[in-house]
């Protein structure tokens, strides 16, 4: 039986399809709640339909179960085919990021970085989180643009479970759990951020000595020190150790993802380049290069292979390549 087709489930079919799910059960350690939450059946449902105590339409029921099941196939073999991303790469750009990271952490310093989009800017954060002690990372969006909002979500990167109240009673949460530390607090999209969020956030590097990172798009670095800057961003723009403004890969950025992928063939990496030089830089490229794997996994990356992917990644983009 399959449920795309529609067809009403005998009880044969129905009794082999509870053996499914609890073999299914047994041998992936799945609970209901998992069941549940996968096939969106409730579990006051599933639970008499494995049982076979359900009192409603036990064949409707069956060919949800067989939908889900069907969709799981699908997806595990999408999953099985579809290459892996190399693992994070130590780029040139990453470099930069880290390094300046680094030197905020360890001398509690305020760092700006205003990258352009693709550069591996999360990647980057995310590395480091994982390889240093005391980094809390606070992502931004337009609904953290506030003073309170933004602390609520500083709050809780920093591991405060009590989120909500004043402003002055989330600053001194943050402040309580960062004083006395070697400890880095990262921004990332800092761009969305108001100008009175980011005296808050000058506010506490001053009161803890915390290394503060602020990261996001180049719209960032000019707010905070380009010809957009504003004058009441003085007494933060006077405590910014370290700025970094970039606004595409560096050809060496693109050689060593490109090696990450296997890639050897001169022309290739040529066409990558040219890829790379479009707004997206490494994250397009990756996508590129997976996609290649996936049209052609058996087969040596070629350029045919490459543009035709490219064709389908970037046919958004202006000028295509």
């Amino acid at each position: 039986m399959n449920a795309d087709t529609g067809t009403v489930p005998n009880e044969k079919e129905i009794e082999r399809l509870r053996k499914v799910v609890k073999a299914l059960q047994a041998d992936e350690n799945l609970s209901l709640k998992d069941i549940a939450n996968e096939s969106g059946i409730p579990p006051g449902t599933l639970s008499p339909w494995l049982d076979n105590t359900y009192g409603g339409n036990n064949a409707n029921v069956a060919l949800r179960v067989q939908g889900w099941l069907d969709t799981r196939e699908r997806s595990q073999l999408l999953q099985s085919t579809v290459p892996n991303v190399p693992d994070f790469r130590m780029t040139e750009t990453s470099k930069r990021i880290i390094d300046a990271m680094e030197m905020a952490h360890l001398v509690g310093d305020i760092i700006v970085v205003g990258m352009g989009p693709g550069l591996g800017k999360t990647s980057s954060i995310t590395q480091y989180e994982a390889t240093r002690p005391l980094v809390f990372v606070a992502t931004m969006t337009p609904a953290t643009r506030g003073v309170n909002t933004m602390l609520s979500t500083l709050c809780k990167a920093v591991g405060e479970t009590d989120n909500k109240g004043t402003p002055a009673l989330l600053s001194d949460r943050v402040i309580a759990r960062v004083r006395d530390k070697r400890a880095l607090i990262v921004i990332d999209e800092a761009q969305h951020l108001s100008e009175q969020a980011f005296e808050q956030i000058r506010a506490i590097h001053d009161t803890t000595g915390v290394g503060i990172a602020m990261l996001g798009n180049e719209d960032l670095y000019s707010m905070l020190d380009g010809t957009g800057r504003k004058s009441s961003f003085s007494q933060l723009t006077s405590r910014i150790g370290c700025r970094i403004r970039q606004s595409s890969a560096t050809e060496r950025d693109l050689e060593i993802i490109a090696s990450a992928w296997d890639v050897e063939d001169e022309i290739v990496l040529a066409f990558i380049k040219k890829i790379g030089a479009y707004p997206g830089a490494l994250r397009g490229v990756t996508k590129t290069l997976r996609l290649a794997n996936f049209l052609s996994p058996d087969d040596e990356m070629s350029l045919q292979t490459l543009r035709a992917a490219w064709s389908r990644v970037g046919s958004g983009v202006a000028g295509g390549a």
